[in-house]
């Protein structure tokens, strides 16, 4: 998936650059398939930047079964840190747009942190956690 959403974003065959290029060709509006957000930044001389972030609705749901899938699993600590490690995945992402300007897909950083969360909880974390509280440890 992150693969597709790296293609549709910077490839200029790409179908969001095609929806941007119709959008431009014909004088219309953005369809509602793009969650924009004003960011005021204030430059280095004293004056204002008033930068639009663009993130797609379809990354928010890509996220969100992330999240939904690890708190399926019973545990809701694996849950928590998915859900954080997706939220750093995606300010960083936001962090490189601002600095790059340009577009960027949202899904490859965010998901990759969310699974490896995800897994090194499941392996790792919780198996850890479950052993301590065995043993009347506790973190």
């Amino acid at each position: 998936m992150s693969i597709w959403d790296i293609y549709a974003v910077l490839h200029t065959t790409g179908p969001l650059n095609k929806i941007f290029q119709n959008v431009e060709q014909n004088n219309r509006n953005l369809p509602p398939i793009i969650y924009t957000t004003a960011v005021w930044l204030e430059a280095s001389d004293g004056s204002d930047d008033n930068s639009n972030l663009e993130l797609g609705l379809g990354d928010f749901i890509f996220f969100s079964v992330l999240v939904g899938k690890s708190f399926a699993s019973g545990d809701v600590l694996m849950a928590i840190i998915c859900f954080i490690s997706v939220l750093v995945g995606l300010a960083i992402t936001l962090f490189i747009l601002l600095i790059k300007n340009f577009p960027l897909p949202a899904l490859p950083i965010s998901i990759t942190m969310g699974l490896l969360a995800h897994f090194t909880a499941k392996y790792f974390i919780i198996p850890f956690n479950d052993s301590l509280q065995n043993k009347l440890i506790f973190i």
